[in-house]
């Protein structure tokens, strides 16, 4: 009888180590998908948001639907396989930067951790060269997901 409850517990321990492992090795295979610089769809975006009713082209002045689009453009977003998240834009001329930290959650979202401690977080859906960036609040707007495509620079 002592040898099947130790033969029982060295599975049962073996087996939360395998789970373990599994569970890490999906995350650094997300991880590593995740990991790279990504380009704004700026074409996808101004539709979606067009259609969402928040930047329709009839609203918006020439003037700002160039400068909006312009923006969208230049956005590129680096994630770094060591956690370190980038972000860069152009605005009216200048060049935005924003700086960070991001992870995947064991529940799949992605965190980004901006350095003024505001946090942001994303679900996740990932298509060959196409990543969509979705608020983890269901009630945001569909103008606000994040519509990006692989960008080797």
């Amino acid at each position: 009888m002592g040898t099947y409850r130790s033969l029982f517990f060295t599975s049962l321990l073996f087996g939360m180590f395998q789970l373990g492992v599994l569970a890490q090795s999906k995350d650094s295979v997300a991880m590593a998908a995740i990991s790279g610089a990504w380009l704004m769809d700026a074409d996808i975006q101004m539709e979606k948001s067009t259609s969402a009713g928040r930047n329709s082209n009839n609203k918006l002045k020439q003037e700002h639907f160039e400068s909006l689009l312009e923006s969208m453009r230049s956005r590129v977003y680096v994630f770094q396989e060591n956690g370190r998240f980038e972000s860069s834009w152009n605005s009216h001329g200048d060049t935005q930067l924003v700086y960070g930290n991001w992870i995947i959650r064991k529940d799949g979202i992605l965190e980004i951790e901006l350095e003024d401690k505001s946090m942001l977080s994303y679900t996740i859906t990932l298509n060959k060269s196409d990543l969509i960036l979705a608020p983890g609040n269901s009630d945001e707007s569909e103008a606000l997901i994040l519509h990006l495509k692989r960008f080797e620079p």
